[in-house]
């Protein structure tokens, strides 16, 4: 459609559902709370609308949350497919092998220890929560 001058890129369509998803996903999350008391969401939801706002793999929500748009999804996936995408291995992952990963910009490389240390201070105050439901699957 986009080869003879259509007036979208061809993700548009799924950015749109996206975008409509981010929408109403915090209501359609507070009314499953509601009819289930006890039922917290609240992480559940983080990840998820991270995800979506990014085009991740569920193995990389955890990094989206606390990173968000500040690396780009190439950038993410790249992480994804090197199995760099969990806090641990990311703390323990040497400079120069996540610089490789990040097409060797510093910027990015402070943003991604930003988050992980942002990730450990919310693990720190106890604020994370076991999981109520099974981890979502890709």
């Amino acid at each position: 459609m986009i080869q003879f001058g259509g007036a979208f890129a061809a993700a548009g369509p799924i950015h749109a559902v996206s975008s409509r998803v981010l929408d109403v996903l915090p209501v359609v999350t507070r009314v499953a709370e509601l009819l289930h008391p006890g039922l917290d969401l609240t992480e559940r939801q983080a990840r998820l609308m991270a995800r979506l706002e990014v085009g991740l793999p569920a193995s990389a929500a955890e990094l989206a949350v606390h990173l968000g748009g500040r690396i780009t999804r190439a950038d993410y996936l790249r992480l994804v497919r090197s199995a760099l995408c969990d806090v641990d291995t990311l703390e323990a992952a040497p400079d120069e092998e996540l610089l490789g990963r990040l097409g060797n910009d510093l910027e990015k490389l402070v943003a991604v220890r930003a988050a992980v240390r942002a990730y450990r201070a919310t693990w720190s105050e106890g604020t994370l929560s076991g999981a109520i439901l099974p981890s979502p699957e890709d």
